[in-house]
């Protein structure tokens, strides 16, 4: 029974990515680990190799297309290790990953999740470069007394950072279709409000690929799935009462930058609509000068589209 069940949800993965992925699983200097594979829908062949030559490490799972968030629940249920990582078909672990942090786990009981900072490389593999000031508040986020105040304001903790306790994953359930590919920030939104304690170690131990196929490039998709994220905990009375006003703030600026994006992409009716829903959730964050003139040109333009 090994004590380590990596997740990988894959979909039409790159064998090289994937290899990649897989071989810096196997390569963990904490030898006592399996790769659950989730295939998720799979279309395109071409990866069956890699997982031939993984047949050691692997233990495979399919099922119809339903997203990371499904392929993470069905990972979960397949995986038969005491702690629980996770890693895209992409990126990768560093060899002390694991070793690193079921120390932790295994040192403290009264711990749940351990994670990290993660380093941002490139399609070819090579570091990106990230500024200073970024990197000290990522820090001093991750150390913070209240780690769920810090998770209210916005993710960052990166899914391949984290291995926890699997029994944490069981007491809230599995991650939320709904709103993937926020499950991730939506899962440790619920683990904090649950009350299981958050570890941060401050060496990175996992690279983050960023490439054109990332689903993060789509910004209108992920602002949508972050108010999703916002609306359900609301909508499910998950939060403490003193945490209301703040994500009645928050909601209301998601929904502001959603409508300067209409209006950019000259959707006027559209851009009123976000500002009226902004307005009614906490009207001192939508009042400014800058929505007010683009409300009023908005008007105008619209006026002049529909003449042309």
């Amino acid at each position: 029974m090994p004590k380590l069940s990596a997740i990988v949800p894959i979909y039409n993965p790159r064998p090289d990515y994937l290899d990649e992925a897989l071989t810096s699983i196997a390569s963990q200097s904490f030898g006592d680990v399996e790769a659950v594979v989730v295939n998720d829908g799979s279309t395109q062949p071409g990866y069956e190799k890699v997982l031939r030559k993984h047949s050691s490490l692997v233990r495979y799972a399919e099922q119809e297309n339903r997203g990371v968030a499904g392929a993470r629940n069905t990972g979960l249920a397949v995986a038969k290790g005491e702690y629980i990582g996770f890693l895209d078909q992409d990126d990768r672990w560093h060899p002390n990953k694991a070793e690193s942090q079921i120390k932790v786990l295994e040192e403290n009981p009264g711990v749940h999740v351990v994670f990290h900072p993660i380093t941002q490389i490139d399609e070819d593999g090579n570091i990106r470069k990230t500024n200073a000031s970024r990197r000290r508040r990522l820090k001093r986020r991750r150390h913070a007394k209240d780690i769920l105040g810090e998770l209210l304001k916005g993710n960052f903790i990166y899914s391949p950072s984290v291995i926890a306790r699997k029994g944490c994953f069981e007491r809230v359930g599995g991650f939320d279709p709904g709103v993937d590919p926020h499950d991730d920030w939506d899962m440790w939104l619920r683990l904090a409000i649950a009350g299981f304690t958050f570890k941060a170690l401050d060496e990175h131990l996992a690279d983050w690929r960023v490439h054109t196929g990332n689903t993060s490039k789509d910004k209108h998709m992920m602002l949508r799935t972050r108010l999703a994220v916002i609306e359900k905990l609301g909508r499910e009375g998950l939060l403490p009462e003193r945490w209301h006003k703040h994500m009645r703030r928050m909601h209301a600026e998601y929904r502001i930058t959603l409508a300067h994006g209409h209006y950019k992409d000259m959707r006027y009716e559209k851009y009123r609509e976000e500002i009226r829903n902004a307005l009614g959730i906490n009207w001192q964050s939508a009042l400014n000068v800058k929505i007010f003139r683009r409300w009023c040109r908005s008007l105008v333009l619209e006026r002049m589209q529909t003449k042309t």
